[in-house]
């Protein structure tokens, strides 16, 4: 997801926005904490169209802010026991591709992104060229409401919707890849991860032990129904919020993490 970090508050909504978060911040040492070594997470950005960002009126989601790499050494420091050969990662909301790019290189892992602009999709699918990992990626341009709002409803033996539609063969490549998927990154906005909550449940409801990984970059879901699941059995919780991210596993080597 990347932004123009030089771009300044400019009116009322804005600064009325920095004006919540610090007072969220006041009540919350932790997201103070997590403010104080990730800064940059956590600066406006400004409205962007075709990316996978503030376009609100476009149905676009989230800013498009690449992942740091301090902070994605952090991650694969702490979850590169589940990532091996057989691994299949999949990065909702990829971007650039910085993410995917140092999964399969390092790991060697079959990696899928899933990315609304068709410029950052392309521009993610050359960068894996140029690192020889192009056969590794490969990266959908995909609107993720229309993939994971379909996999919800879908009749997995039927292969089609629920309601008896049938879904487009674009759609139903990435339904293969997510079924595939073994470890799935998220970089997105708060309220948008709420969204995604229902797939997440009924995903986690059917996911065979010991082979499901979900990592989120800054933010979680906030969802008190999902919290509970995650805490639950298969699934352990390895919080890591001083250090930006949050990993739940039902691997049988999550207590490594």
């Amino acid at each position: 997801m990347e932004t123009n970090h030089q771009h300044k508050p400019h009116d009322s909504r804005i600064a009325a926005a920095s004006r919540s978060t610090a007072e969220e911040e006041d009540d919350d040492p932790e997201l103070a904490e997590k403010m104080r070594l990730y800064p940059q997470d956590f600066l406006p950005v400004k409205a962007q169209l075709g990316t996978f960002g503030f376009a609100w009126a476009q149905g676009v989601v989230s800013p498009f802010i690449s992942s740091k790499e301090d902070k994605m050494e952090a991650i694969f420091a702490a979850v590169g026991h589940l990532l091996t050969e057989s691994a299949v990662v999949m990065d909702v909301g990829c971007g650039d591709g910085a993410f995917l790019l140092l999964a399969a290189t390092r790991f060697g892992c079959r990696c899928y992104g899933l990315e609304i602009d068709s410029a950052l999709a392309e521009l993610a699918r050359e960068k894996a060229k140029e690192r020889t990992v192009g056969l590794l990626i490969e990266v959908f341009e995909e609107n993720l409401f229309d993939v994971f709002g379909s996999l919800e409803e879908k009749d997995e033996d039927a292969g089609v919707e629920k309601g008896g539609g049938s879904r487009s063969e674009s759609l139903e490549e990435v339904a293969v890849a997510v079924r595939k998927s073994t470890v799935f990154y998220f970089y997105l906005l708060p309220a948008v991860l709420n969204k995604l909550a229902p797939w997440l449940l009924c995903h986690m409801e059917s996911a065979a032990p010991g082979h499901l990984t979900y990592i989120f970059n800054t933010w979680a879901p906030a969802s008190p129904e999902l919290e509970a699941r995650f805490l639950a059995s298969p699934f352990n919780r390895a919080t890591q919020s001083k250090r930006g991210f949050f990993v739940y596993t039902n691997h049988n080597q999550s207590g490594k993490l």
